[in-house]
């Protein structure tokens, strides 16, 4: 067993606003981030565009995230396994044209 602390987990606005819209799925997503603390679940990095971010994927979600200093998890999409990639995708890509990505966004 690892000696190593836990990670701390934050959510993004994006995140808190569609796992309030969840159903009786909010318990699944809210155990996995728990898990997530101590890099349990199923965890992928994602290859470009998006290299440098990862995947946890809860059941048909799917949390994508990156590693901050300070044992930090910055959790900053969240949606369905079909949508989650293309949209995450076109938020980071505006963004990184220094396009506004709308309100609230913070990827």
């Amino acid at each position: 067993m690892s000696n190593r602390p836990a990670y701390s987990i934050e959510l993004r606005a994006q995140v808190k606003a569609f796992y309030e819209t969840l159903g009786p799925e909010r318990r699944v997503i809210k155990r996995a981030l728990e898990g997530l603390r101590a890099e349990k679940g199923n965890i992928r990095a994602l290859e470009s565009p998006l290299t440098g971010y990862y995947r946890l994927s809860v059941g048909g979600y799917r949390v994508i995230f990156r590693y901050a200093p300070g044992r930090k998890i910055i959790c900053v999409f969240l949606n369905t396994r079909k949508l989650v990639y293309e949209l995450f995708e076109n938020e980071a890509l505006r963004r990184l044209l220094g396009e506004s990505a709308g309100p609230g966004s913070d990827v």
